[in-house]
């Protein structure tokens, strides 16, 4: 009886675990649906920036600095439940950190998300821990609001480089860390044949041109990093729904076994019971 007690028990806690992993399933179904939406909107506004982006050109600051700093800026999550999501960004970190420091560049790491932030701490690791509403609520206000001061002392000349790591989004279950600079923006990155076409002959511009590639490039880069944080956030639900669906499945799995054992030890326990009446039974017949 004490190893009936004891499945029940396990299947006690086995059933809430389910529960719980079928209602985070559930939550996690109805964000993404949203996220979706959200991410194919960044998409294409994204596609946009980088429309203009080929059309204006560059302003001469981002051809010429010349600034040894470079910000690094890792995407990951602030919730757990989703598996290798953020660990899978630590190696590519580590690597460009190592890269960095072997050719003399000053690095400074932003952390997006309370994950990476973790890992940063845990390791002893130098950085600036950003609001976790950037991911938590992600709007293109809060990037825009996020990435006026980087971006300005990009423009001064304080900021050489920023480089952005993160999970590229292909599918619910698959995510590709990727690593990618953000400014100075790569010329080979922009459409074909339109980097910088645009006609300036005959035409007044007010404000001037210099100061129209300066708001388009601003804009690009606000574009790029929301359009990067939507597909981490996609990536990070994909690989939670996953997760969940798989922890579901193994509970389920494991309440049915169990539940077997269940009903196999009560039926041993009632065998028994049985057989010590019957042994009672016939030792009072014998003693008569």
């Amino acid at each position: 009886m004490r190893q009936l007690v004891d499945i029940k028990r396990r299947l006690k806690a086995i059933i809430g675990i389910a529960k719980i992993t079928e209602a985070m399933q559930i939550i996690t179904v109805v964000r993404m649906k949203k996220s979706q939406d959200a991410l194919k909107q960044a998409q294409k506004f994204f596609q946009e920036a980088e429309s203009l982006i080929g059309i204006v050109g560059l302003p001469s600051f981002d051809k010429n600095n010349k600034s040894k700093l470079t910000k690094i800026m890792v995407i990951g999550s602030n919730r757990g439940f989703c598996g290798s999501f953020n660990y899978a960004l630590f190696p590519k970190l580590e690597l460009f950190l190592a890269q960095a420091k072997k050719e003399g560049q000053k690095t400074e790491v932003l952390a997006l998300g309370e994950k990476i932030a973790q890992y940063l701490r845990r390791n002893q690791r130098d950085f600036t821990p950003t609001e976790k509403d950037i991911i938590e609520k992600p709007s293109s206000h809060l990037t825009r609001q996020f990435v006026e001061p980087i971006y300005q002392s990009f423009v001064k000349g304080s900021l050489g480089k920023l480089i952005i790591i993160y999970n590229h989004f292909k599918s619910a279950a698959i995510q590709i860390p990727t690593v990618t600079t953000l400014l100075p923006l790569p010329i080979p990155d922009l459409p074909a044949g339109r980097q910088g076409k645009i006609k300036t002959k005959g035409f007044l511009f007010e404000p001037s041109l210099e100061e129209l590639q300066k708001e388009v490039l601003k804009l690009y880069v606000e574009s790029a990093l929301h359009l990067y944080i939507m597909e981490s956030i996609n990536g990070e639900l994909g690989t939670r729904l996953i997760n969940m669906r798989n922890a579901t499945d193994n509970s389920k799995k494991l309440i049915t076994q169990l539940t077997l054992f269940a009903n196999k030890a009560r039926q041993a326990g009632i065998t028994q019971e049985l057989a010590e009446i019957s042994g009672a039974f016939e030792a009072l017949k014998g003693g008569e």
